[in-house]
């Protein structure tokens, strides 16, 4: 069963990758058994916890070497009241199953995803009851109480035509791709760790009608260091064009692959 509580330790790590952190960032390292662990030598896990503002505290679960294992939020310091965006990936570092907590209890959408981060299944909770289960494998609603219905084909019969324009970077495709040219670090951790190879993360943002990026979630995890650099060159990159359906701005979410290249020496 998946648990919402952070585990909290006394030992902090230290980490090469100034850039990433704030000030406020902190880091917990854990052993296999995710008992506290001296150092992070001894360690196969860590916790990165960012101060996101003052009632968001994300905690990041790592691999030592390896992509995210889970991300959770709290609306404390203390991390004693879960709220907001929780999320699983598999050993592959792709996202397996996310959803949203509200003071403490599940509601809402939650989600589950295939090997590239499709969504396979949802299941709605209103209050922490779990209300229905969509299984799109099955092609199924599955109730609490065992029934099972067809999923209804969705037919759109409506004939209006609508204009949709999405969000696009100062100097379109172009622009972003010079901007993430110029811009992209790769960092050291991650060179030291690769040496010789590549790492892929995949990231997706909404674009807000004030063209800001924000909700930045990865979809597919690489490496702590990596991964970091993919969430400030996206924070770092300044506002959008938002999107438009027949020229009213509407919130538009974007996905992005960044692949990062390590050439031994």
């Amino acid at each position: 069963m998946k648990k919402f509580s952070a585990l909290i330790v006394t030992v902090i790590a230290t980490f090469c990758y100034a850039n990433a952190q704030q000030k406020s960032d902190v880091f917990y390292v854990y052993k296999s058994d995710w008992s506290p662990a001296n150092d992070l030598k001894d360690a196969t896990y860590f916790m990165q916890v960012l101060h996101e503002n003052d009632t968001t505290f994300f905690c990041r679960y790592y691999q030592k070497t390896g992509p995210m294992v889970k991300q959770e939020c709290f609306k404390d310091e203390g991390l004693t009241m879960p709220n907001g965006s929780f999320i699983w990936y598999n050993q592959n570092g792709w996202m397996d199953s996310a959803g949203t907590v509200k003071n403490g209890i599940k509601d809402g959408w939650w989600y589950k995803y295939d090997d590239t981060a499709a969504v396979i299944s949802e299941t709605y909770y209103a209050d922490a009851k779990k209300i229905k289960t969509i299984d799109y494998l099955l092609k199924k609603e599955i109730y609490p109480d065992g029934t099972l219905k067809e999923i209804e084909e969705q037919i759109d019969t409506s004939k209006e035509e609508h204009v949709m324009v999405g969000a696009s970077y100062p100097g379109g495709a172009k622009g972003w791709t010079k901007y993430l040219m110029k811009n992209l670090v790769t960092p050291e951790r991650f060179q030291n760790i690769i040496r010789n190879g590549a790492g892929n993360v995949v990231i997706s943002f909404l674009v807000d009608k004030a063209g800001n990026p924000a909700e930045l979630t990865i979809l597919k995890s690489c490496e702590w260091s990596a991964d970091a650099e993919v969430f400030r060159i996206i924070k770092a990159g300044g506002k959008w064009a938002p999107a438009t359906i027949d020229g009213v701005k509407v919130i538009y979410r974007q996905k992005q692959s960044i692949t990062f290249q390590v050439s031994g020496g």
